[in-house]
């Protein structure tokens, strides 16, 4: 009941369908009482539209199996909120079936499917916030996944096969045997913009199923905070999408592992990977055979990382190093990174049967050494960041990170020149972590 008061390229961002001339629009509450009956009277290209409130009332239908949901969605319909997720919750408080999800997206062959602008939250242990199986394309937008335990299960908040697009979105407080916030497989995810918080074992798991048509994915822009795990990258893990996947302008701080490989980021499997951009910062990993504080790329393919900042990552193992970066892969390229005090073993490993090409980076203060030996174009030398207190990653105008004084090498590490000068990444990132903080949302 409602409780208130009545992409690599981007691809399929936009909402496809068929002429939308004749859509109609479906009120909650005012013309339906329940979110599922507005969805049961649309047709495709209608929108259900859903007042300010909290919605609890969920059905249990057969789809193979005996299924609870509060929303099952319909091809080509786009489920909105009119005031966003702050003011509309759609909680299924616990209850379950054989198999559950708050939102379900299941038979829905079209490209114009869409959930925006909602708390999703309520599902029962070892079930989803949304499930997504069968589909064309579906899109999730401006939606906050909030306290979702999956259990023994995968994908906490969102659990996805198919070509999935997750944009503008928040997972808060998720757990699940891997996946805590989200789990993909089997298509194209386009993660965009998102934010991964506090959520265990991985705030995201990509996980492909190898040689799938059209298995790849964009991670952009998306902010991995304090999220842990048992096995793997706390923040992000990415397998085997042959593809190919890229992250670009990800931040990933204060994420955790207790064992294996990455303390940010794991990303592995035999497809094409580019890591650029991004900011590694205060990552850890611990326990007897944890490697790689920040991250680790494993197995064949291309890989390229160029243009990152390390910062303060740490590794608790002592065999073999890696606090910031660990390597068991051939072939990797590494290029205009910047990786400074890296502690606890040194800074850069490569295993035994791999191999690196490294130019234009600039190491600094990393006390138990770099780890590897220097080309032509890497230096060890102060990059000179303008406010190491206040995580400000910008460089002032006289850093060897941008020209003259990178010799040629354009751009080294994520951020430019600041200090004084206005930095909107810089910016950005701080608002995320003091609305989180402050229990607000951006």
């Amino acid at each position: 009941m409602n409780t208130a008061a009545a992409p690599l390229l981007l691809a399929g961002l936009t909402l496809g369908g068929a002429d939308r001339t004749l859509a109609a629009t479906h009120l909650v509450p005012m013309e339906f009482a329940t979110i599922n009956a507005a969805l049961d009277a649309s047709a495709f290209g209608d929108t259900v539209l859903v007042a300010p409130g909290t919605y609890t009332d969920s059905d249990v239908r057969l789809d193979g199996f005996s299924t609870r949901s509060c929303a099952f969605m319909r091809d080509g319909v786009v489920l909105r909120s009119e005031s966003g997720p702050e003011v509309t919750t759609i909680d299924m408080q616990g209850l379950g079936a054989s198999q559950a999800a708050t939102v379900w997206c299941v038979h829905l062959p079209s490209t114009a499917t869409a959930v925006e602008g909602f708390t999703i939250t309520g599902a029962p242990v070892n079930q989803r916030g949304t499930f997504i199986g069968d589909v064309g394309r579906v899109t999730y937008r401006d939606c906050i996944f909030r306290d979702l335990d999956a259990g023994n299960s995968t994908g906490g908040g969102l659990a996805g096969n198919g070509n999935v697009d997750v944009i503008d979105c928040e997972f808060v407080n998720c757990f699940a045997n891997s996946g805590g916030g989200l789990i993909h497989s089997g298509g194209h995810l386009n993660l965009i913009r998102s934010t991964f918080e506090n959520c265990g074992n991985s705030g995201a798991y990509l996980l492909g199923v190898s040689g799938g048509e059209g298995e790849s994915a964009l991670v952009e822009d998306c902010l991995f905070l304090d999220n842990w795990s048992n096995a793997g990258g706390p923040g992000l893990t990415i397998y085997r999408y042959d593809q190919g996947a890229i992250v670009r302008r990800c931040r990933f701080e204060g994420n955790h592992a207790s064992a294996y490989a990455g303390g940010a980021l794991s990303f592995t499997g035999y497809g094409p990977k580019l890591i650029e951009d991004c900011l590694f910062l205060n990552n850890s990993i611990d326990g007897g055979t944890g490697r790689g504080g920040a991250l680790v790329v494993q197995d064949n393919g291309t890989c390229e990382i160029r243009g990152n900042t390390f910062f303060g990552n740490h590794q608790t193992y002592q065999s073999g190093g890696g606090s910031a970066v660990f390597i068991y892969a051939p072939g990797v390229l590494f290029e205009r990174n910047v990786v400074v005090q890296s502690t606890g073993v040194p800074a850069f490993h490569v295993q035994a049967g791999s191999s690196v090409s490294t130019s234009c980076n600039i190491f600094w203060d990393n006390p138990e050494g770099i780890g590897i030996p220097l080309s032509a174009t890497d230096r060890e030398i102060d990059p000179l960041f303008c406010d190491l207190e206040n995580h400000d990653f910008t460089v002032r105008e006289n850093s060897p990170c941008v020209e003259p004084g990178s010799l040629g090498c354009g751009q080294i590490g994520a951020f430019g020149i600041g200090c004084g000068i206005t930095s909107i990444e810089q910016s950005s990132w701080g608002r995320i972590k003091g609305f989180h903080r402050n229990g607000e949302r951006r």
